[in-house]
């Protein structure tokens, strides 16, 4: 009875082992990316680059690329104080500094960058004059600066490069509100 004991226990060790070691998964973040880790769906810890072993079923590495978000916006259109437009263009890139920010911020955290300078760029295009606009095109693009700083900040963003590729301003074409064909003077229309 004590070899058939101890193959048994054998057994049992092995039929653990291979049950223990299918629950835990190796996950690897490279140089550029950090996460965080969820354990039982609640953020436990920040993970850096590096081998960590994760928990099937208790524990989820949820993990972002740090490296700086390029954003490329040609030919936006945009209404100015007195009626007229503005045509702008902007280049930037912002970086992530707070990963739990920016994990929480949007469901895609990379287009939360590119979102919020649109809408800095509206918001204080939106409050200038054409001549003001012509007159001081470094100080907007300063103004703007000043205005998408603190909103990155809040969603776990750092700044690292903006500028107003584009700016021109002008007045719109007007269109007429009817669009039927307009006959010469003196033209009756066939019924």
């Amino acid at each position: 009875m004590g070899i058939d004991f101890l193959l048994w226990f054998l057994f049992g060790l092995l039929v653990a082992y291979v049950a223990y070691k299918r629950k835990l998964r190796p996950s690897t973040l490279l140089p550029y990316q950090r996460g965080v880790l969820f354990l039982s769906g609640l953020p436990a810890r920040d993970m850096g680059p590096g081998k960590h072993w994760i928990w099937i079923g208790k524990e989820l590495l949820v993990y972002l690329d740090t490296r700086p978000t390029a954003v490329h916006v040609e030919n936006q259109v945009v209404a100015l104080t007195d009626g007229t437009v503005a045509v702008y263009s902007i280049t930037a890139a912002a970086k992530v500094e707070d990963v739990r920010k920016a994990l929480y911020s949007a469901r895609n955290y990379n287009q939360v960058p590119g979102f919020l300078m649109l809408s800095s760029a509206r918001r204080v295009l939106n409050s200038k004059s054409p001549a003001a606009l012509m007159a001081g095109r470094e100080s907007v693009n300063k103004e703007i600066i000043e205005d998408v700083i603190p909103r990155l900040a809040a969603t776990g963003f750092t700044l690292s490069d903006f500028r107003l590729t584009q700016l021109s301003a002008g007045r719109p074409q007007q269109t007429p509100l009817n669009t039927e064909p307009q006959l010469p003077p003196g033209e009756n229309r066939p019924n």
